[in-house]
């Protein structure tokens, strides 16, 4: 078991870079009045809802009341959309999705969900309002995954699903603060097989799986990470979840199950101010923000976010070193840790390799390994108590994993 331990501390110590979270390099386009940057000399006026497919970004404007397509380097592509209340005007959009080669937009004053072509031209529509199977008040978010629709219902706290058609297939939540209950869910998304949701009243995130069922929930009230006030919209990556926080004026990061990894903020930093981030989505290693008061939009690269490690992880080091926890508890932070990139492996393939090979001198019975030293132990604690370094952890711990005695 101790071969597991010590792949464990490996990781605590092979981190490459730890570093107090840095804003990630930034690119902006749109503003509102005409102010501001933007491709083309884009104006984006009042921003809320975004969205991503194909190297196109759409956004829906719940002032001006229309939707705009940019490339991905923000020069705009065209627009559709003006207020009322016939097919392809909108009152206050708020939502987009895309996929299917359609675009979704969640048409709030209006109560009811728009669905067009990737050109803009009108396909179809459905809803109104009302509290029945179907109808909506003021629907905000909106996510399509496979062959549903699943919408944000705010007034009436619920989501409900539809299939590709706009026929009404189920719902759930109501109004409340318990683990399946809303009050004003706001944004959704989908991913993974769950069903993540924005909890604005309640300040915090909500998971269930795709029938519905409560799986999970975090944030809460507050200033603090992993805490919000106004949490909006997030997108989801292969193993991040990027929160807008709208009144902190930050984006939070967060891994699948909810766990705090890392924040960014540029507030009071000239043009970049996080005022009111709003809604968010990511292509590649570049999350697109819209925000509100001011209005523009806003990409990040998120590549050159360095992530923190984890409080929880140091604590876990620390008691491994003094035996209060076993290897496989100890274990499973390391494996956190590399699953999400927080720490790196150097030569990882080449150290793998050699490791495949001492497996294999093992079954012919020609290495029987070797016991794990007491300094291993020793260096967790100090590492979890700041006294050394990580760098300064880094040989010995190499050191031990070509030997065969830390499995990566």
């Amino acid at each position: 078991m101790y071969l597991k331990a010590l792949s464990l501390i490996l990781a605590s110590v092979l981190l490459i870079l730890v570093m107090v979270p840095s804003i990630p390099t930034s690119e902006e386009y749109g503003g509102g009045g005409g102010g501001g940057g933007g491709g083309a000399g884009a104006k984006v006026l009042s921003p809320y809802g975004i969205a991503i497919s194909d190297d196109r970004i759409y956004i829906a404007h719940f002032l001006n009341n229309d939707v705009q397509i940019f490339d991905l380097e923000g020069n705009q592509i065209s627009k559709f959309g003006s207020y009322g209340t016939q097919d392809r005007q909108f009152s206050e959009p708020h939502g987009i999705a895309v996929s299917h080669d359609r675009i979704y937009i969640a048409d709030s004053k209006n109560f009811r969900i728009q669905i067009f072509d990737l050109d803009g031209n009108f396909v179809q529509k459905f809803g109104k309002r009302g509290i029945e199977n179907g109808e909506f008040d003021n629907p905000y978010g909106i996510a399509v995954s496979d062959d549903r629709i699943y919408v944000a219902d705010t007034i009436n706290d619920r989501i409900q699903v539809f299939d590709l058609d706009g026929n009404f297939i189920t719902k759930f939540g109501s109004i409340g603060s318990g683990d399946e209950e809303f009050h004003r869910a706001r944004d959704i998304a989908v991913s993974n097989n769950r069903i993540y949701l924005t909890n604005s009243n309640s300040y915090g995130i909500q998971v269930f799986d795709l029938n519905g069922s409560f799986i999970t929930k975090f944030g809460g009230y507050g200033t603090e990470d992993g805490l919000f006030l106004r949490p909006h919209d997030f997108a989801i990556s292969a193993n991040s979840i990027y929160v807008a926080d709208a009144l902190n004026e930050r984006i939070q990061v967060f891994d699948l199950d909810g766990n705090f990894i890392t924040k960014f903020s540029t507030k009071g930093k000239s043009p970049s101010k996080f005022d009111k981030p709003h809604d968010i989505a990511i292509s590649g290693e570049k999350i697109y923000v819209a925000f509100t008061f001011p209005y523009y939009i806003q990409s990040f690269d998120v590549s050159s976010i360095t992530r923190t490690i984890p409080d929880w992880i140091h604590d876990n080091a620390r008691w491994w070193s003094e035996g209060t926890i076993d290897d496989d508890d100890f274990t499973s932070g390391i494996e956190y840790m590399i699953k999400e990139n927080i720490m790196v492996i150097p030569d990882l393939l080449e150290v793998s390799q050699k490791m495949e090979l001492k497996d294999e001198k093992r079954a012919m019975g020609l290495d029987r390994g070797k016991n794990l030293p007491d300094w291993v132990r020793n260096n967790a604690g100090w590492w979890a108590d700041g006294l050394i370094s990580d760098d300064d952890f880094v040989s010995g711990i190499k050191y031990l994993v070509e030997q065969g005695i830390i499995r990566v």
